[in-house]
């Protein structure tokens, strides 16, 4: 038992918030035993992408150490393989985190995670061009990824900046056109229109970024600025439009609710 629990275990139960870990626990193997599917036999597929569901958390997760005691340098598969790439990545140990990398791809070079994965820890080691490549490749092998494709656009921004925001302009716009409430792109996006001299729409997308994680002050404040400066009767303008008075409603009852 867990200090926490037999702490706990002290307190009487209609004090409690939570049930206690192992009543969870307990409840929960009840549960698996008399699941109808509990002797069904998973596929070869599913049970290698459980394995790398979990090589990847014990990777980000984990500790350099826990990750290499869970996956040893003897261990060439590529789930291990992967996880220690990620481990790798996290101490910004490149050298090693390529080698690994390395090995993923001559054994699979159709995998697009194992190219993403590469984009990634060569974007965030500062090697925004190399990473390019990368990133492009694993759009080639999963057309249309939110991810994949944000990934791209912030790496050709980062590594040619106003050259490369025309291209990252157009892949943005399409993300954000199948998820308008993906913030991460908007933020993207605010960037590479900036980049382009485009203020009322960057301005736009800092507002659509904000609105999309509910920080309703700052997007009615980008909101409003944009409208200043975009061409009335457009869908831009309109857009800016519904988010001040949208924003500006939520803004108003909530300062009317803490009051």
């Amino acid at each position: 038992m867990r200090p926490y629990e037999f702490m706990t275990r002290r307190m009487p139960p209609y004090m409690m918030t939570h049930p206690y870990s192992s009543d969870r626990v307990e409840a929960l193997r009840r549960r698996v035993e008399s699941g109808e599917n509990r002797e069904t036999v998973d596929t070869p597929d599913n049970l290698r992408r459980f394995h790398f569901m979990q090589a990847k958390l014990v990777g980000f997760i984990q500790s350099q150490g826990q990750t290499l005691a869970r996956y040893p340098l003897r261990d060439t598969s590529e789930p291990a393989r992967y996880a220690r790439a990620v481990a790798y990545y996290r101490v910004s140990d490149l050298p090693r985190a390529r080698t690994e990398l390395d090995a993923l791809i001559a054994a699979d070079p159709a995998n697009p995670y194992y190219q993403e994965l590469m984009g990634q820890i060569l974007f965030e080691n500062g090697r925004a061009e190399e990473s390019i490549a990368y990133h492009r490749r694993s759009l080639e092998l999963l057309a249309n990824q939110p991810l994949l494709q944000v990934n791209l656009a912030r790496a050709l921004v980062a590594a040619r900046e106003r050259e490369g925001a025309d291209e990252a302009v157009a892949i943005l716009s399409e993300v954000v056109a199948r998820e308008p409430d993906n913030a991460f792109a908007w933020r993207e996006l605010a960037q590479a229109r900036d980049l382009r001299g485009e203020q009322g729409l960057a301005e736009l997308a800092s507002a659509e970024q904000n609105f999309a994680i509910g920080d309703y002050s700052s997007a009615l404040n980008f909101a409003e600025r944009a409208r200043r400066t975009l061409p009335r009767n457009t869908p831009s303008y309109q857009r800016a439009n519904d988010i001040v008075t949208f924003a500006g409603n939520e803004v108003r009852d909530r300062e009317r609710r803490r009051s």
